[in-house]
């Protein structure tokens, strides 16, 4: 019995690992458009104040087998920010089976020239102040799972195919490629040391790649939506984790994709703290 608790705390902490992985991995004219114009043009479209301020819903699906056992985890989060101020608030859920359920909330804001951010990790609210270095490290952070994965990987994708379909109600440019493990080598670094891998003794280009498909108004240029196919990378990922272990070869990712949706730019208006987050008490 023991050995069973122990091995599902071990199991538990390992899909924690990836969640937090995912959560780095996580937003990114003449002539005949070709893949390359259109993400030159998004990518510049994505930095201006217009794109400062959206919403968007991110859903992580994955599956995975570790020896006769199937595991899977769903991840969702909503969030909402602007730009000026910087504002942001993120509701995320993290569902891992038989290994319980996790919920947190999050508002960072700029309230009477200071920084304070709101926390809920699914008991209770806490408030606190944060100085400006501080502020910034942690939305970098939320910005790196939210919007990054947009503009993060556009020098790394090959391969690239371009069509026109409807998305969200919307004509759109959809754009199917693959990132290359370097592309996302740096990004991953820290995350594969926190699964205790030593990074620097990875062969980054064994590691496989990621299919990437995003959806482009054909409009305005913003991304509607970004879907990432992370299967063939997390399963080489978790050969490295598990390597000189009794788990090697017992442990296999069958399905991992990421998904996220963009909507309301220059929309979000005002963000303010939940009743109940604000009668939080500081921290």
């Amino acid at each position: 019995m023991e050995k069973m608790q122990k091995k599902g705390k071990a199991v538990k902490h390992l899909l924690s690992g990836l969640a937090g992985l995912m959560m780095i991995l996580m937003m990114m004219g003449c002539g005949q458009m070709t893949p390359e114009k259109v993400l030159a043009r998004a990518t510049a479209k994505s930095i201006s104040k217009e794109a400062g301020d959206f919403r968007s819903d991110m859903t992580l699906n994955m599956d995975m087998q570790v020896a006769s056992q199937k595991i899977s985890m769903d991840m969702n989060a909503v969030s909402e920010q602007t730009a000026d101020p910087q504002n942001i608030h993120v509701n995320a859920s993290l569902d891992m089976g038989r290994y319980g359920k996790e919920n947190t909330e999050m508002y960072i804001l700029s309230e009477d020239e200071r920084y304070v951010a709101y926390l809920n990790d699914g008991s209770k609210w806490t408030k606190l102040y944060m100085d400006a270095e501080q502020r910034k490290s942690k939305l970098d952070e939320l910005n790196g799972f939210i919007n990054e994965g947009f503009t993060n990987y556009v020098s790394g994708l090959v391969n690239l195919t371009m069509t026109e379909e409807e998305m969200e109600g919307k004509t759109a440019y959809r754009i199917d490629s693959t990132v290359t493990a370097d592309a996302i080598a740096d990004a991953m670094k820290e995350s594969m040391e926190s699964l205790g891998i030593d990074a620097d003794k990875v062969d980054i280009s064994k590691l496989g790649s990621v299919g990437y498909t995003v959806w482009v108004d054909k409009k305005t240029y913003l991304p509607i939506r970004l879907d990432m196919d992370m299967t063939e990378l997390m399963s080489a990922v978790m050969e490295e984790a598990v390597k000189g272990s009794s788990s090697q070869g017992q442990v296999k990712v069958t399905e991992m994709v990421l998904s996220v949706k963009y909507y309301d730019f220059g929309q979000v208006g005002t963000i303010e703290p939940s009743e109940e987050a604000a009668s939080a008490r500081m921290q």
